[in-house]
């Protein structure tokens, strides 16, 4: 759901009765959430400098939340699950911004998603953020963070790649 955080899905799987018998119905699962987490983030950032700081302070939060989320889907499903890691939405031109996008996603962020894999049967992990490497002028829409056509795509088939699915 568009604007969705960590907390807006774990609310809805937890009590929204359409979002459980979605997951006790699925064959498969995907989850591509925390953007909106880490963007409000960098709102709240008023100098770059402050950015790091902030994000490794909230990520204890945002992985805590996906935890909760793979346990509560874990108690409806034993479908397998494909977690994305973050790719870097900002333009090779946006400088420093897509800089220090790939230090914090490279270092801090999608480490701490990738911790989450193994502590959990059946969940793989689909890597965005190699898949986008310095492709964000095709794989993401210009002066936007969402991915593009070929981008939706990329994401499509390291999802299904990480499930083992052929085409």
């Amino acid at each position: 759901v568009p604007g969705w955080t960590t907390d807006n899905l774990l609310q809805a799987i937890k009590y929204d009765t359409n979002f459980r018998q979605s997951i006790k119905h699925a064959d498969y699962i995907t989850l591509d959430i925390g953007n909106n987490d880490l963007l409000h983030t960098l709102k709240k950032s008023n100098h770059l400098e402050q950015l790091p700081g902030k994000i490794a302070s909230m990520m204890p939060k945002l992985t805590g939340n996906l935890n909760k989320i793979i346990k509560e889907i874990r108690e409806l499903s034993d479908a397998p699950i494909v977690l994305y890691n973050f790719y870097n939405p900002f333009q090779e031109n946006n400088q420093p911004m897509h800089k220090l996008s790939n230090q914090l996603l490279s270092f801090i962020i999608n480490p701490k998603i990738a911790s989450i894999e193994g502590k959990y049967k059946n969940v793989k992990i689909a890597d965005a953020f190699s898949a986008f490497d310095e492709k964000q002028a095709t794989y993401v829409r210009q002066g936007d963070i969402h991915p593009t056509i070929d981008g939706q795509t990329v994401l499509a088939n390291i999802g299904r790649n990480a499930l083992g699915i052929k085409k």
